[in-house]
């Protein structure tokens, strides 16, 4: 895990985890995201829905394995830990 990368109110959580936790995070990806297919592939791998209208910024609710992996990409920025959606 490249905890760098990790904002700190989510590295607290994952370091007492077990891999099978899912967690609510943001992920910021590099400028040139959009552009590269094998990136967004490896998101959706992951379990990120990846929309192609110019976002560097997605939610997705994850495991630790996916962040580990995600964080170690060197288009990744930031992965930061969300609040959950309260619907009406």
């Amino acid at each position: 895990m490249n905890y760098q990368k990790i904002d700190a109110p989510l590295a607290v959580v994952l370091h007492g985890a077990s891999n099978d936790d899912e967690f609510d995070v943001f992920i910021h990806v590099a400028e040139d995201f959009r552009k590269k297919e094998k990136e967004r592939k490896f998101l959706e791998d992951c379990g990120v829905c990846v929309e192609l209208d110019g976002r560097r910024i997605f939610t997705a609710k994850l495991s630790r394995v996916s962040i580990d992996k995600i964080s170690r990409q060197l288009w990744v920025r930031m992965i930061c830990a969300s609040s959950k959606l309260k619907y009406k």
